[in-house]
């Protein structure tokens, strides 16, 4: 997308349409977008970015659609709420002095009242990863 001429291109409202019939293409998209930090080409991806937003939510005014579109937005965003949430947990478990046994026991006080949110995503295994990623 970065050598495309136009802000709006083709190949922007083309990813922009696969990923809402895709919810694993949609969340790709949407991080690729939003995370990109070069001032040089901002402006393509925020615009990419707003047509993947008004798109979902103009899916989810579709009768037949059930709110679909908005829900996938809505679940979308909902991932950098999250990720920043994980990403403070990991900070605190982190910080604790201690063993391994202190640690554990900080992640699970942490833990306990987001875990229903990470229900809400349906991710596999999902004390396996925070095991991974927030002890070793």
């Amino acid at each position: 997308m970065r050598l495309e001429r136009s802000d709006k291109s083709c190949l922007s409202q083309f990813l922009v349409q696969r990923s809402l019939t895709n919810i694993e293409f949609s969340s790709f998209l949407r991080w690729h977008v939003v995370e990109l930090h070069d001032p040089a080409y901002a402006k393509c991806f925020y615009c990419t970015y707003k047509m993947l937003e008004e798109n979902m939510i103009k899916l989810g005014m579709v009768a037949f659609d059930g709110g679909y579109g908005f829900k996938l937005w809505q679940s979308l965003v909902r991932q950098a709420e999250l990720t920043a949430q994980l990403c403070s947990i990991m900070r605190d478990v982190r910080n604790v002095r201690g063993g391994t046994q202190k640690k554990i026991e900080k992640l699970r006080h942490l833990l306990s009242g987001l875990l229903s949110e990470l229900t809400y995503f349906m991710l596999d295994n999902v004390i396996t990863y925070l095991w991974v990623v927030f002890l070793l």
